[in-house]
Formats: C-alpha cells, structure tokens, sequence
C-alpha cells in the first residue's frame, strides 16, 4: 500500500501505470488519519508492478506496506503483500496473484471507527473506500496512532474542564473566561446543595452525623463517578462500547457497578462501624454505611450512562459529563442522607 502524505505535483512524478487516489475535501474534514492512496490497475503483471516500484524510489510517497489493486472504475478488488508481489510470477496479472479478502474503512468512519477496525484487522494500514467501493484514501497506523493521542490530549482537557486548545502561555483572559464557566456550574450545585441542608432541622446527633458524612460522600462519589466515566468515554473512543448496541452498553453498566458495589460495600462497612462505635448507635453506623454504599453505587451508573445521554443530546460527554455526574451523585446522596436522618429522628431513633 501507499499512503501519500502530499498531493501538490505528486501525480506527475509518478509512472503513468500507477493510479492516484487523493482524498476528497469531506472526507479530509472526517478524520485527520486518511491520507491519499496509489493502487495499481488489476491487468498489470507483476514485473510491471515491481519496475513502478523501482521508479518510485526518488518520490516520497511514504511508507510501502501493501499494493492496492483497483478495476477499471477505481474500485478496490484486491490487495497484494509486497513478499507475495516479489517471489511471483513476472508474468502473472495482479488479480492473479491478489488477495480479494480485504479488510476496508467507509468513507465516513470516524475515529473510534477507524481504531476498531484496525485493531481487528492486525494491518499497519487500511485502504478507505466509498459507498460504491472505490478507493478514495487510506488510513496508516501512525497516522492513526498521532490522531488518537491528539484526541486523547483533548478529551483530557475536557474532562478537566479546560479548553481543549489551551496552553501554558495562552492569554489569560481567554482561559479564564473559559474556566469560569464550569467555576459556575459547580458553584451553583454547591449552593444547592447548602439549601438542601440547611432547609431541614436536625437532633444534635443528626447535624454532627451529616458534618461528617458529607465530606466523605462527596469525596467518594466524585472519586468514583469519575473513574467509571474515564472507563466509559474511553470505551466510546475506542469502540469497545457503542450506544447503538445495548449489549455493550449493559455489559460495562454491570461491570461498573459491580466494582463500585464492592468497593462501597467495604467502605460503608468501614464507615459505618466507625460511625457506631464513635456516636455508640447502630441506627447511625447504618444510615452512614448505607448512604456511602448507595453513593458509590449511583456514581458508577452515573458515570456510564451520563456519557450515552450526552450523545443523545448532542453535547460533548468529554466535556458535560463531568460535572454533571458530580451534581446527580451529589444532591441525590445528601437528600438520601438528610431523608434518612430526619425519618430516623421522627422515629425516635435519634
């Protein structure tokens, strides 16, 4: 395969057997990773093929992988490797020779498309065609892996709530007024979530319990929330989870929750026989225990299915789900646990 990297004057300096393949504008808009492609009509022979290759040594048309062959209309019939291409016969046709079981890329793939699909082909390339089969680029695993650690940068930054373009020395007003936005979301879930405390009356008790579970539950949560989402946007990126199949989907919901289940298991456990032992009431150390553990369960649902619904919306799960996991795990937890300790106390356990 070739994998042209400039267009600009390449076509002249190549031999007039060898087909040119540029990358069309919408599909350069699609993915970064395409590059143009050469192939070689399938009625040339082998020698032919072999002499072309000689000639374009003196032209930088990047790495040589695997020769692509195309019918008359450029439509991809076949590939050769270059160690069947040299030991075959002179004389022998392309199609002859070539391999018709191809593993191709639509046009229109997108990224966690493109790493999906070269991951289960074990290639160093693959060519890219359009709905009617003809050749219209080819994707490198280089260029490949340079686009997804661009976009793991990226993603990075969003999940962090920073611009994805940012940098050291960039102005400060910019990058400020790009914080402060995400500065206000969590600053508005936090008065929130001071209203919600401050709107009930507790025991003694009661009001030393939530001082002190609330630290522990927004810690735990966020802590949890965030590493379910990391599991899942990472999974959406790379197409191991797709949100047009809910087998997937369900299958790293169940996963998720399974380890943040035990995790909150044994962490409820531990706090809540702290929380017995230090206010000597078994009522307490289970509301505390029990929250903790129904926390951590709902962060890790939450952060597997927020990204899903930020698609569905059209909204950047990169960049929404973050905080928006925070804000449902949060105000949930502390209205669970102010329920909790305000029923207990109406029933005298308090």
């Amino acid at each position: 395969m070739y994998a042209a990297h400039t267009a600009a004057g390449l076509q002249a300096l190549l031999p007039p057997i060898v087909r040119f393949h540029d990358v069309p504008e919408y599909l350069a808009r699609v993915s970064a990773a395409y590059a143009p492609a050469l192939s070689f009509p399938q009625q040339t022979t082998v020698q032919q093929a072999i002499n072309a290759l000689r000639e374009m040594r003196a032209v930088d048309v990047g790495h040589i992988y695997y020769i692509f062959v195309t019918d008359y209309n450029e439509r991809l019939v076949g590939v050769i490797n270059l160690h069947d291409l040299f030991f075959a016969v002179p004389g022998a046709h392309l199609f002859e020779v070539m391999d018709r079981r191809v593993f191709t890329l639509s046009a229109d793939a997108g990224l966690e498309e493109q790493a999906h699909a070269m991951s289960e082909s074990g290639l160093l390339a693959l060519p890219v065609v359009d709905e009617q089969g003809r050749l219209v680029g080819a994707m490198e695993m280089r260029d490949l892996i340079a686009a997804l650690e661009h976009n793991s940068a990226a993603t990075a930054y969003r999940l962090a709530g920073l611009n994805s373009g940012a940098a050291i020395d960039a102005p400060l007003i910019s990058q400020a007024g790009y914080r402060m936005i995400w500065q206000s979301a969590s600053f508005v879930v936090a008065l929130l979530l001071a209203w919600i405390v401050g709107s009930f009356e507790y025991s003694v008790t009661g009001t030393m319990l939530v001082v002190a579970m609330l630290p522990l539950l927004l810690r735990q949560g966020s802590l949890t929330g965030r590493q379910s989402l990391t599991m899942m946007v990472r999974s959406l990126a790379l197409g191991v989870v797709r949100s047009g199949q809910p087998a997937t989907v369900w299958r790293m919901l169940r996963r998720e929750l399974l380890l943040g289940g035990v995790a909150g298991l044994c962490l409820g456990a531990l706090a809540g026989s702290v929380v017995a032992l230090w206010q000597g009431s078994t009522v307490l150390g289970l509301i505390a225990g029990g929250v903790l553990f129904v926390c951590m369960l709902l962060a890790a649902a939450a952060g597997v299915l927020m990204p899903l619904v930020c698609t569905r919306l059209r909204c950047d799960p990169a960049r929404v789900s973050v905080p928006a996991v925070a804000a449902v795990t949060d105000i949930f937890s502390i209205l669970l646990l102010i329920g909790l300790i305000v029923l207990a106390g109406q029933m005298g356990y308090l």
